[in-house]
């Protein structure tokens, strides 16, 4: 049987997720900032106005979203893109991005955030000091990248499984203080520039500065 790579991180300094500010808002128990703007519920597309209360999509510099109802599935759609100061994805909900998003701050993800499914889709992080990725949930990249312009922390409790790339773009490192899972048969996933030695577990291929998943040999031993 086919064993998916794990790469297990262990921590590397405590670094605290910064919440910006962030507190639970009514019922929902996922972090949000009083000014978010947050998903109504249900399925739908990112810019379909009515889904959204206040009847703005978020989208810019001091964009804070939220899809946090429960059993909420919304996708960003292949067009034009989205920028975001943090996104918050609650338990129960999804988010699917098959167009490109922005987020300059934090990501939390007790859900699922899907990277995929579009002619172009990603997920680019901006400074890492500000969030990284948190939460209890897990992001799947199925088939596009998620990388950073500087140092990418991947915190303890989140998981990122899948085929794609994983990566910091800039001069900076991924700090896997979380899972990294390849389990997609026949597919790569790509740790990206600057991984440290020993922050992933079971067999993985140097390719150049990046690690590459041997998915049709790999172990699963944490690290």
């Amino acid at each position: 049987m086919e064993q998916a790579g794990r790469a297990k991180g262990r921590v590397l300094a405590a670094r605290p997720w910064v919440a910006l500010g962030m507190a639970s808002l009514g019922t929902l128990g996922v972090p949000v900032v009083a000014s978010a703007q947050m998903w109504l519920g249900g399925t739908g597309n990112w810019f379909d106005r009515d889904k959204w209360i206040g009847r703005v999509p978020p989208n810019g510099d001091t964009a804070d979203a939220v899809v946090g109802m429960g059993a909420s599935e919304l996708t960003l759609p292949f067009g034009p893109s989205v920028t975001l100061r943090s996104l918050t994805v609650g338990v129960d909900d999804v988010v699917n991005v098959s167009g490109i998003m922005s987020v300059k701050g934090g990501v939390h993800v007790d859900g699922r955030l899907t990277v995929g499914g579009g002619l172009s889709p990603a997920l680019i992080l901006g400074d890492e000091a500000a969030g990284g990725l948190s939460g209890t949930g897990e992001i799947v990249l199925a088939g596009g990248p998620l990388w950073s312009w500087t140092t990418l922390t991947l915190r303890p409790g989140l998981e990122v499984r899948g085929a794609g790339q994983f990566e910091s773009n800039g001069s900076g490192m991924i700090i896997n203080e979380g899972t990294v899972v390849a389990d997609s048969p026949g597919r790569a996933m790509i740790l990206g520039v600057g991984l440290p030695t020993g922050q992933r577990s079971g067999r993985w291929a140097e390719v150049g500065y990046n690690w590459e998943a041997l998915t049709t040999t790999v172990g699963t031993t944490p690290g």
